[in-house]
């Protein structure tokens, strides 16, 4: 008892001290460094019976491409297509021919047209004033890809506001062609290089006692019903006058009464009639008349002189004014151009395709074999590709030669109107049924009645 009771009062005593004893001095804290938290990786387990993703393929741009009307080219261009198409996968050309609701004089309707078309120069002008279709000088790689475009040619085809519109591929020329034979006959060395060397040929080479013409002329008995004809021969003529072909507007600004050069090419027209060397008759086959050896001189197209044999005939650049001598005869080339439709929505991928079509030499050699069309480039005389296959035929190299001389045609949609207007008036003067300053005033106001 007294063992417990001392060691009760001994504990008690103990903890008396100790809480009356001074504190002891606290520990010194030490800053112990604290590790980043590790990144956690999340590990996603896929069970193995999960599908892959299937990749999505992707597809091919598709743009339209609508070439001719004529089957011939309508093949060529296809065999073009398929080439194309051989060369990468990013693009898928489809080729067309124009639908038959397009046919010729309808121009190509700008809301349901393709992403590239082959148009003549009227309708370029008809629909790029529509604003449908792209101007492609505004696109990547345009320099390139006219760098082979002669660049006077490119310059007639450039519209009012600027731009270029479409770039030619295939064009055409008028030539003097002439019968060899004749000619010695009749004392001429060489084929006549101006106007007035012109009528004197003209004269000499007519004979009616053997129903022989001097010259066709364009065929001026036809002018009535064929709206082309002064297309073709007053537009050759008069450009080689004027220095250009810009008589009449697209707005209907007419100048025939106050440029010389109207009155200048219609007087000379005028002196052809008044010789009597050239036919008037509506009935006659000109083309055959020549090959028959009963015209001396005709104006031709290529179509018209195809057959010719050289050693029988010759071609030669249209003569010129006299005040032009020394200078080579412009004429109407007729062009085929390659266009793109405002409604593309691939107009990139469209104007690489359309580049293909005009820079590579085998696209020409192509069109030459295949179809006789000839080439708009610069190095038709040059590249050995080309001159190889225009060497088979004298009558296509001769006029390749003169294609780089040709130009554009008028900026009009209503041409056939225009110059039908036009032809009225120029076989008044070649009859002599009205003077030219008559003519050429009555001409005007026809002209300009066709336009609102």
């Amino acid at each position: 008892m007294f063992r417990l009771k001392n060691a009760s009062l001994f504990i008690a005593f103990s903890l008396i001290v100790g809480a009356c004893a001074p504190a002891a001095a606290p520990a010194p804290v030490v800053a112990v460094p604290t590790e980043a938290p590790k990144a956690t990786v999340a590990v996603v387990i896929v069970p193995s019976n999960t599908p892959k993703p299937t990749p999505v393929p992707v597809l091919p741009v598709e743009i339209v491409y609508w070439d001719h009307f004529d089957a011939s080219i309508q093949k060529e261009a296809l065999a073009q297509t398929e080439a194309y198409n051989g060369l990468q996968t990013a693009v898928k050309v489809l080729e067309q021919g124009f639908p038959a609701e397009f046919s010729l004089p309808v121009w190509v309707d700008p809301k349901t047209g393709p992403d590239i078309a082959s148009l003549g120069t009227g309708q370029v002008w008809d629909l790029s004033s529509q604003g449908a279709l792209v101007a492609l000088d505004t696109l990547p790689g345009f320099k390139e890809a006219t760098s082979n475009i002669p660049a006077d040619i490119l310059k007639s085809l450039t519209a009012d506001d600027g731009h270029v519109y479409a770039i030619p591929y295939v064009g055409s020329a008028v030539m003097m062609a002439y019968n060899k034979k004749l000619f010695t006959e009749a004392g001429i060395s060489a084929p006549p290089a101006t106007w007035s060397e012109a009528l004197v040929a003209c004269k000499k080479l007519s004979n009616k006692a053997k129903g022989q013409f001097g010259w066709t002329f364009g065929n001026w008995g036809l002018y009535g019903g064929d709206w082309w004809m002064p297309l073709f021969h007053f537009d050759d003529y008069y450009m080689n006058a004027a220095g250009d072909r810009a008589w009449v507007t697209k707005t209907g600004d007419v100048h025939l009464t106050d440029t010389p050069a109207a009155k200048i090419t219609l007087e000379f027209f005028k002196a052809i009639g008044d010789a009597g060397c050239t036919p008037r008759a509506t009935d006659l086959d000109f083309p055959a008349l020549f090959k028959q050896g009963k015209v001396g001189m005709a104006d031709m197209l290529p179509v018209l002189a195809g057959g010719l044999d050289e050693a029988e005939y010759g071609l030669a650049p249209l003569p010129v004014p006299d005040s032009m001598v020394g200078t080579h005869a412009n004429s109407d080339a007729g062009f085929g151009n390659f266009a793109i439709f405002a409604r593309s929505e691939h107009p990139t991928e469209t104007f690489d395709f359309l580049t293909w079509l005009v820079k590579d030499p085998d696209r020409a050699v192509e069109r030459i074999v295949g179809t006789s069309r000839l080439p708009v480039r610069t190095d038709v005389e040059t590249n050995e590709k080309i001159q190889a296959a225009l060497a088979g035929d004298w009558v296509v190299k001769s006029f390749a030669a003169e294609v780089p001389f040709g130009r554009g045609n008028l900026p009009l949609s209503n041409q056939q109107a225009v110059y039908l207007a036009l032809s009225k008036e120029i076989q008044a003067v070649m009859t002599g049924v009205k003077t030219v300053d008559q003519a050429l005033i009555d001409a005007e106001v026809a002209i300009k009645a066709e336009f609102p």
